[in-house]
């Protein structure tokens, strides 16, 4: 019997970009399933947050003051 691995995305993000939309893609073309999408956004001020949205990507907004890199990826 085989099983399939099931993973969960997580990615910080604050103006992601024009590489953005590549980045979601390239999410999206993963063989393995994703199991759970997520953006924890630091208060960005372009597309990224509506971009995840469309993408499916659950949205947890934080302010930029509370970013730091071991706590947000703890909130993950």
């Amino acid at each position: 019997m085989s099983t399939v691995a099931a993973v969960g995305v997580v990615v910080p993000t604050l103006n992601a970009g024009v590489r953005w939309q590549a980045c979601l893609a390239a999410i999206a073309e993963q063989s393995c399933p994703v199991r759970r999408r997520l953006v924890i956004d630091s208060a960005s001020t372009d597309s990224t947050v509506a971009q995840a949205r469309a993408a499916d990507f659950d949205i947890i907004e934080i302010k930029r003051a509370d970013f730091s890199h071991g706590g947000t990826r703890q909130l993950a």
